[in-house]
């Protein structure tokens, strides 16, 4: 049997023969004070005081045995389960984990997993089993992550299983390796299969079309529907959002089909007549009761029709930019116009273009989505980008900050050395009473404060009911009136943001006016986030504001704002000669407070002079062989980047030399930044200068990307969740191109790049593999280097994820919830059992040992008993002093004043005897008394008053 005491460094345990010196040294010692008891306890205690520290610094260890069972249920969530069937077994496993089916020391905990693991409840013995307040996304399922959360919450005082409730269908992870470790630490998994079976449905399982084709050809559309049991409906097909007939019957586009069980395969032939990428999607739409789950009956396919010189040019004004147009296609280059909101909202949509030029375009213009697509474009797709400019462009535009900034060659933000008019600014922030309101909230003041200068001011109030120094009425500043400067102040500020259902107007609009009107600024704003329910200010309020200049602008979203809430705020934008937005869009709110906040716009534009233009020494770039340029009117005011950005061509100033054209490489692509405009307002010389279309075809074609070889063929799939693709290359002569240099990407559907790696599996073959569990298409560049890393050539090739995983199952996979109870010595449980399940069961269950550390007790012990010894050797008290202290009182004054009389006597004798023998020379003051006799007559007569003072307490009087 193992003791409940272990030694974590046993060999400590030596120093008890320390105890043998101790006895013999302490026990010579006091044996000589002649107390035989004081002796054995000093002794004693000094043998403990050593015993206790030896077993101190061996680090002894008590094994505390734990009492009870503790359950973790894993409750899977995820959207392949029906709700019923869901219910159903949150039904049974409260019943089986009620407090009376619990028994004592027994704890419960709770965990809900689909894509990822939230704990509902912690390990509790008052915990009931309910599933967490936020479910996680349902869309995919990952056993393995409940799994491993439960093992991390086991506590180490009570015996544990695990009890796993799902369907079985894992679309991530691998449960079954998280329970090996499970088995590991002796922790069964009991499983309770949630069993169901869809024998109505239908479900598109691939589209299969060419990666890449020719305007002109004819190619097969291949469309692979799955059916459980025969099933009737109709199929659809559209080729860009575009319904394309496919009817054999004079009515209707779509295609009646009478589907047999198992796999049914449809072809159509389709004519290419336009360049681009070509996105087909196949929909079906089942007759009545014939399908159950509707989420699975589209399926997409990706064609690239190859087109090369392709520009896309964004324009708020085909006006201003038709010189440049004009110029460009003259050039043989391809031109399409857009306006800022038809910019593609996919990797996919970019891939049709060579390039894309931003003329005059402000930031606010197009949503996060857009701007996130177009980055990649450049950074990873090897696109060009040409940004132009004009009122609405560059810092003047609210790029400061932005992420398309990052592929710019110059700095939106001017350079301090610039003595540029400051702005500021005050955020109100109301709660927003909309789905995941403070997510918007903090990214609306996240964008706007982004969009700042260094030099700018920025301050935010909210309510908060707790109140505090400094507030009104419990409205305050969470981020004083200060400089943006690096904004981290401001960032932390918003991040901290609680979002108290303000009560009124007054109080926060005359904190935000106190804290503008005595700045220095050019100007001052003021941005009400609101659902509009809150009281409005008084109209003296709003003239102060009026008579500072401070203006106001609101923004309604979501909440219960009413008619006359939203003339409210209407209001107060236009008395204070602000702007009023009425949202509904979450989506449009960043670039709101984009607009909102660009303070100095003005300031960053020159204008109303004639500028000379320097070129500086460019030895390559897009403008390297042009040696003179006409002046320029007007320009917006930027800052040079440095590094790998060139800029050859610089305005002169007084404070340095402001950028007018700068290029440079990122990553994949290429950016190029021209200040000034297109020539109806600033560059006018331009458009008649004899260079223009010589400057502008050269940075256009020295921008666009490369276009896609020939010899190479592409071929890509999804299966079980994993993107595939597959390249073969040959040269002209049909010879495999072996150990290609190459950079390839993939872009899921938000946007987002990651490195893909591409491994020579043959002559001439190529192949990479990577996960695609989002839905939606996931392009696939794959760009192709010479020696010195410049780009040569590049292949797109997208894989289209039609819906999640999730959506393909039509049974439960009870299989490998068998094997996850039987790998660990679990249960397997049923819904349909009519007994109770006793899930707290503890027979055959590890009980732990938990170790807890006892060697700082001892050492404490150790201490308090030196203490004691240090007093035995000090304070002890023998028998005859004891005895002395239970004696009557009267015996013991007795006997003292016998003492005393003794001593008197004895005293007496001494003096008399020092007399006689003293010296006649030494008595030569014969009158006066000996210093000795006096001191004896003293102590004589102290003697005397003590024993008065003995026999007044014991009661003998004055009479001796």
């Amino acid at each position: 049997m193992m003791l409940p005491i272990q030694f974590d460094r046993p060999g400590w345990l030596l120093l008890l023969f320390l105890i043998v010196p101790v006895l013999y040294l302490a026990w010579g010692g006091l044996t000589r004070t002649g107390s035989r008891s004081r002796a054995i306890a000093s002794t004693s205690t000094r043998c403990i005081v050593v015993a206790l520290l030896a077993v101190a610094i061996a680090k002894p260890v008590w094994k505390k045995t734990g009492e009870g069972v503790t359950v973790i249920a894993v409750l899977d969530r995820s959207q392949s389960i029906p709700r019923n069937l869901q219910d159903q077994a949150v039904s049974t496993l409260q019943n089986w984990t009620s407090p009376e089916h619990r028994g004592e020391n027994n704890r419960l905990a709770v965990i809900s997993v689909a894509k990822d693991a939230v704990i509902g409840s912690m390990p509790s013995e008052l915990t009931m089993f309910e599933p967490a307040a936020n479910d996680p996304v349902g869309s995919a399922t990952n056993l393995a992550k409940g799994v491993q959360l439960a093992l991390a919450l086991l506590p180490k005082d009570t015996a544990s299983r695990i009890v796993v409730i799902s369907d079985g269908n894992e679309t991530d992870g691998l449960v079954q390796s998280t329970a090996n470790l499970a088995k590991a630490n002796g922790v069964p998994i009991d499983v309770l299969p949630l069993h169901y079976e869809h024998v109505n449905e239908v479900m598109i399982e691939r589209v299969i079309v060419p990666s890449q084709t020719r305007i002109g050809q004819s190619i097969p559309i291949r469309i692979i529907l799955r059916s459980v049991g025969s099933s009737s409906g109709t199929l659809h097909l559209l080729q860009n959002e575009i319904e394309i007939d496919i009817s054999q019957e004079e009515q209707g586009t779509g295609l009646p089909l009478r589907l047999k069980s198992g796999v049914n395969a449809i072809v159509f032939d389709i004519p290419i007549v336009q360049s681009g990428p070509q996105i087909f999607e196949a929909m079906w739409v089942p007759e009545q009761g014939s399908d159950t789950i509707t989420a699975n009956n589209t399926g997409l396919g990706v064609s690239f029709v190859s087109q090369g010189g392709l520009i896309l040019l964004v324009t708020q004004n085909e006006v201003a930019t038709a010189p440049l147009q004009e110029t460009l296609e003259s050039s043989g280059l391809k031109v399409e116009l857009r306006k800022p909101q038809e910019i593609p909202r996919s990797s996919i949509g970019f891939s049709a273009f060579d390039a894309v030029i931003l003329a005059d375009i402000p930031r606010w213009s197009i949503d996060d989505l857009q701007e996130q697509n177009l980055y990649t474009f450049v950074h990873d797709v090897g696109g060009g980008l040409i940004i132009t400019g004009g009122p609405n462009s560059f810092g003047a535009g609210g790029w400061i900050g932005s992420k398309l900034e990052q592929a710019m060659p110059l700095k939106c933000e001017p350079p301090q050395t610039r003595q540029l008019p400051q702005g500021a600014l005050a955020l109100i922030m109301h709660s927003c009473e909309m789905p995941e309101g403070n997510y918007w909230g903090q990214r609306m003041a996240s964008a706007a404060i982004e969009s700042l200068s260094e030099l700018d001011y920025i301050g935010i109030i909210e309510y908060d009911w707790n109140g505090g120094y400094g507030t009104l009425n419990n409205s305050g500043w969470t981020l004083p009136m200060q400089l943006a400067g690096d904004k981290v102040a401001a960032m932390d500020a918003i991040n901290s943001l609680v979002f108290g259902d303000m009560q009124d107007f007054e109080s926060p609009m005359q904190l935000a006016l106190d804290g503008l009107k005595d700045l220095s600024a050019a100007q001052r704003h003021v941005i009400i986030i609101t659902d509009g329910d809150p009281a409005g200010p008084s109209q003296g309020l709003l003239e102060a504001y009026r008579s500072a200049e401070v203006t106001v602008s609101t923004v309604m979203v979501g909440g219960h704002g009413s008619a006359m809430d939203q003339q409210k705020m209407q209001g107060i934008a236009t008395v204070t000669g602000g702007r009023f937005y009425m949202v509904n869009d979450p989506n449009l709110l960043p670039s709101i407070f984009i607009k909102e906040a660009q303070l100095n716009s003005r300031s960053l534009m020159q204008e109303g002079n004639t500028w000379d233009v320097k070129i500086q020494q460019s030895i390559s770039g897009p403008v390297s062989e042009i040696q003179s340029v006409p002046q320029v009117n007007g320009y917006i005011v930027t800052g040079s980047k440095g590094g790998l950005a060139q800029t050859p061509w610089v305005v002169p100033v007084v404070d340095g030399d402001d950028p007018l054209l700068a290029w440079w490489h990122f990553g994949l692509g290429k950016s190029v930044a021209f200040t000034s405009d297109l020539g109806d307002r600033w560059a006018t010389q331009w458009p008649n200068w004899s260079a223009f279309q010589e400057f502008w075809e050269a940075t256009a074609r020295w921008a666009m990307r490369g276009a896609s070889p020939p010899n190479m063929m592409v071929m890509s799939k999804i299966e079980g969740g994993r993107g595939i693709v597959d390249i073969e290359a040959v040269d002209d002569e049909a010879s495999f191109l072996n150990f290609m240099q190459s950079k390839a990407v993939v872009i899921n559907p938000a946007g987002e790049a990651q490195p893909l790696t591409l491994q020579q599996t043959g002559p001439g073959r190529y192949h990479a593999e990577f996960d695609a569990e989002e839905a939606g298409a996931w392009l696939v560049n794959i760009a192709f280097q010479d020696a010195k890393g410049e780009m040569t050539g590049r292949i797109p090739t997208a894989i289209a994820v039609p819906y999640a995983q999730e959506y393909a199952s039509t049974s439960a996979n009870g299989a490998l919830l068998h094997n996850l109870a039987n790998s660990t010595g679990g249960r397997i449980l049923s819904l349909s059992d009519v007994e109770f399940i006793d899930l707290f069961d503890g027979d055959n269950l590890e009980v732990p040992q938990s170790p807890q550390p006892i060697w700082d007790l001892l050492a404490i012990l150790a201490a308090s008993i030196l203490i004691i010894d240090v007093a035995i050797r000090r304070l002890w008290i023998d028998k005859k002093s004891m005895q002395s202290m239970l004696a009557p009182v009267g015996k013991v004054s007795s006997v003292s004043v016998d003492a005393l009389r003794k001593v008197h006597k004895s005293v007496e004798r001494n003096v008399t005897t020092a007399e006689e023998t003293k010296s006649e020379a030494v008595s030569l003051k014969e009158e006066e008394p000996s210093p000795t006799k006096k001191k004896i007559e003293n102590r004589d007569d102290n003697l005397s008053q003590l024993l008065k003072n003995k026999r007044k307490r014991s009661g003998e009087g004055d009479d001796v």
